[in-house]
């Protein structure tokens, strides 16, 4: 059960997407503030095991720019996001992805600075991007199917509502899992 948790009311939708094929591609992503990290984090006792499905919690909280970028090779993509300066993203409450194995729990994002990196790494790198359209978010947790709509209550976990951060870097990972941080403007 999730008494334990605190909330405020904020905006809860639901969305539904479709699944990338299983082979592994190079993404780009940025980091979420130390300050939300912390806040994400505290929430992770509260949450059942018996309510995880496979991969479970996500303890490397980001928004994806662009999953499905065919070269394992950074350089384009560095070239492409030296023309961007940092970008502000803003968490707009809690929703779900609802998938045929799992419920996806997630943040929802407004950001138009990582819209636009997204549309010009989509347009300019070699990728298998599939979804129909992009909605920029921070995954919390996979959950069984059918449990993730009680986590959406209101009061169910914390909203998350109304965090504002800036990214001044996207972290490049390779289909191996390597990565390259690369600093918005070309600086590194």
């Amino acid at each position: 059960t999730r008494e334990g948790l605190r909330g405020i009311r904020g905006r809860r939708t639901q969305r539904k997407t479709i699944l990338i094929d299983s082979e592994s591609f190079a993404s780009t992503h940025v980091l979420v503030s130390s300050r939300l990290k912390q806040k994400i984090e505290s929430i992770f006792p509260e949450i059942p095991s018996a309510d995880l499905a496979k991969p479970g919690l996500e303890t490397d909280p980001h928004v994806t720019l662009l999953y499905g970028i065919v070269s394992d090779d950074p350089a384009q993509a560095k070239s492409v996001l030296s023309k961007f300066c940092p970008i502000s993203l803003l968490t707009t409450g809690i929703s779900l992805f609802e998938r045929p194995e799992y419920d996806v729990l997630k943040i929802d994002v407004v950001s138009p600075g990582a819209s636009l990196i997204h549309d010009t790494l989509k347009t300019s790198l070699e990728n298998k991007w599939e979804w129909p359209d992009y909605q920029p978010h921070i995954t919390l947790a996979y959950l069984k199917k059918g449990v993730g709509r009680s986590y959406c209550a209101p009061g169910a976990i914390p909203d998350f509502y109304g965090h504002l951060f800036v990214a001044g870097e996207v972290v490049f990972t390779d289909s191996k899992d390597k990565k390259t941080v690369i600093e918005l403007g070309g600086k590194k």
